[in-house]
């Protein structure tokens, strides 16, 4: 009941699992539709939802790869240094510079449903999923990076060895503040369009 769930969403690198019948499918893509549009009416501009992504900070402290003093620190200097530090992190870790680039939001539109040939409508629907979660996107870039530097700066002080901690902030970032790939949600996130909207 775990494992195979698990190695499925892996293999086929799905979140949701598709209908098969034309009729299933008219009403997967209606209910996908309505999924995104109930989130994005609840998230628009969502001062409280946008802060409280600055909880992973919190989580990001229960982590044993991170300590106050390299937190503060890092926060720190993204205050003083926000497009040195990504582009340092950038040029050190594939996975942030991915995570980066390819926000939650995109992720799962491109996970969800592309339209070949988008329709005028179709093409400010997106304009609106994408803007609507500028608030959530942006604290969450924010606690990322900060984790993703303090978790990389306690590792050098460890070890020395750049690669290593490299791969430490990635595994704590990943751990700590969640993933968007198939294989890192939950089942209870998964399954057909229907239950996703429950």
């Amino acid at each position: 009941n775990m494992l195979m769930p698990w190695l499925h969403r892996t293999a086929h690198q799905i979140v949701e699992e598709p209908y098969k019948s034309p009729g299933g499918r008219a009403f997967g893509q209606m209910m996908r539709a309505l999924r995104r549009r109930q989130a994005l009416q609840i998230m628009t501009a969502n001062v409280s939802v946008g802060l409280q992504q600055l909880t992973g900070l919190s989580l990001a402290m229960a982590n044993q790869n991170i300590k106050a003093r390299y937190l503060a620190g890092a926060i720190v200097r993204f205050t003083r240094e926000p497009v040195e530090m990504t582009k340092r992190i950038n040029e050190s870790s594939i996975f942030m510079r991915n995570r980066i680039a390819t926000h939650a939001i995109e992720v799962q539109r491109t996970i969800d449903n592309i339209p070949m040939n988008p329709s005028q409508m179709e093409k400010a629907v997106d304009f609106f999923n994408e803007h609507g979660y500028f608030m959530q996107v942006g604290t969450q870039a924010f606690v990322d990076r900060v984790t993703w530097a303090a978790a990389y700066e306690k590792a050098m002080a460890d070890s020395g060895n750049h690669q290593q901690a490299v791969d430490i902030a990635d595994s704590t970032v990943r751990e700590t503040q969640g993933s968007f790939e198939p294989a890192d949600i939950s089942s209870f996130e998964a399954g057909n369009a229907l239950v996703r909207n429950m």
